[in-house]
């Protein structure tokens, strides 16, 4: 199963099915926020992990596509 990062820019239903999403997975506190995307893939929210950092991981993400 495909997933698609957030952070690529996945907002809109013309985004999923251009980039053919299967799997969209968001933090639990965005529950609900992203329900309009059940008609064209799976949406998880899954709950916050103790200890990571989602701003951390942004971070690394950007310094890796700076390289």
């Amino acid at each position: 199963m495909r997933s698609f990062l957030k952070r690529i820019g996945v907002k809109k239903v013309k985004d999923v099915q251009k980039h053919d999403v299967d799997l969209f997975v968001m933090g639990h506190d965005w529950e609900g926020e992203f329900d309009f995307l059940k008609d064209y893939c799976e949406v998880v929210y899954l709950p916050r992990t103790e200890g990571i950092s989602t701003t951390k991981i942004k971070e690394d993400l950007n310094t890796i596509d700076s390289k």
